[in-house]
């Protein structure tokens, strides 16, 4: 909650790269902290500077490769920051088979941090973070780093301060939060905090918390280390998918089909636990770990696309202010669904706690297929005339370039 809050206070004024920048070295302070720690309260300030950190990092990384982004290239673009976080939860089983003190995986954490921070260091800022605060030259020369010194920025650049000129004043979080209470604008703004509130319920996140509980099944062909270590891997695989299939498939149909498949894997998973036959209990005990492998695959697959939505349907006039709003009440609903996972098991069983997850996902599917907006393809400024602005309609794809009937000369 306080990283989030932070970040609300940080990502208009500085911009995202500047917050990356201030988060990464307390994220090294804290896990150095680890490895130093002699007493308790030391370790337990350093853990908390942790979960802070994470949430102060975590929305501007996002809105940063959203925004530097080429609209081809977007949805793998931040596919490859959910893969890197699947593979840093996968670590910990490498890291832990070599038997590795916590002291000594402070380190190892505190040294993989070095890169990334060193490489955001040389990096420009965002062109849409710049052209809001006035600097425009900045801004083209952002843009020519991101796109090539052979491309052409300035049809790009147009319409970036085009839309600017548009939406009025937005350089401080309080202009912010006045653009985002538009009444199209704050429409698309609830749609995207109520997924985000919701799909922590849909399994994924109890799932990973409590996976040993969940595969620890009567005759399970697998150990339960090995059959973690399966979820895992099969979760990266899922990332791969998306990484192949989002840029060409769109995010609607990947999103819906996810969920339904999600859906029938966690309604067999509670099926087969209602009817578990007690005095034959070693028949079909694939059920459980194939369900729930499959169900971390797709997990993989359509987990990258909640935070595409969040980056591309907000607005970039008020993009910075409400995207903390949305990391927070996630964060607060993730671990209220890990908190409820043993006081719902003792209220409606492991079968009831499925159904539960599947008509979570049967809900998120037919919401995604009734109001989400397909946004493949399209430029960030392209999405939010079509989601946002009355004045435009939803721009038709022709030869790959965004038609959005502004003529752009005179909009410069």
């Amino acid at each position: 909650m306080v990283g989030s809050l932070v970040a609300g206070q940080l990502l208009t004024p500085l911009g995202a790269r500047l917050t990356i920048l201030i988060g990464l070295p307390l994220a090294m302070l804290a896990w150095l902290g680890l490895f130093f720690s002699s007493q308790l309260w030391i370790l337990m300030t350093c853990r908390v500077l942790q979960g802070c950190t994470f949430a102060l990092v975590k929305p501007p990384t996002i809105m940063y490769l959203v925004e530097v982004a080429h609209e081809s290239l977007r949805g793998r673009l931040v596919g490859v920051l959910g893969i890197a976080k699947d593979i840093g939860f996968f670590s910990s089983y490498i890291l832990g088979g070599l038997m590795l003190t916590w002291r000594q995986l402070s380190l190892v954490y505190t040294c993989i941090l070095v890169p990334p921070a060193i490489g955001v260091f040389f990096l420009p800022n965002s062109p849409r973070w710049l052209t809001i605060h006035g600097h425009v030259t900045e801004a083209r020369k952002s843009l020519v780093f991101f796109r090539g010194r052979h491309c052409d920025v300035e049809a790009e650049l147009v319409e970036v301060i085009r839309q600017d000129n548009e939406a009025g004043s937005s350089s401080s979080t309080l202009q912010q939060l006045r653009l985002l209470l538009r009444p199209r604008t704050l429409k698309i703004f609830f749609f995207v905090l109520t997924m985000f509130v919701v799909y922590p319920l849909h399994g994924s996140s109890m799932l990973s918390s409590y996976l040993m509980i969940i595969l620890d099944t009567p005759g399970a062909p697998v150990d339960l280390s090995l059959s973690s270590f399966l979820c895992s891997i099969t979760k990266i695989a899922g990332g791969i998918t998306h990484l192949i299939t989002i840029d060409y498939l769109g995010r609607v149909p990947i999103m819906v089909v996810s969920l339904c498949f999600m859906s029938a894997c966690t309604f067999i998973y509670g099926y087969y636990i209602y009817f578990l036959d007690l005095d034959n209990p070693y028949s079909a005990t694939w059920i459980p770990l194939a369900t729930v492998i499959t169900f971390h695959f797709l997990a993989g697959v359509c987990g990258p696309i909640l935070d595409i939505l969040q980056g591309e349907l907000l607005p970039n006039a008020c993009r910075a202010a409400s995207m903390p709003i949305i990391s927070l009440l996630n964060g607060l609903s993730v671990f209220g669904a890990v908190s409820s996972f043993y006081y719902l098991l003792d209220l409606i069983g492991r079968s009831g706690l499925f159904g539960f997850f599947t008509a979570v996902n049967i809900a998120l599917a037919v919401v995604c297929l009734l109001v989400m907006p397909e946004t493949r393809g399209l430029s960030l400024e392209a999405i939010s005339d079509a989601v946002h602005s009355s004045k435009h309609k939803v721009m038709k794809k022709t030869d790959g370039v965004n038609k959005t009937g502004v003529d752009s000369s005179k909009s410069a």
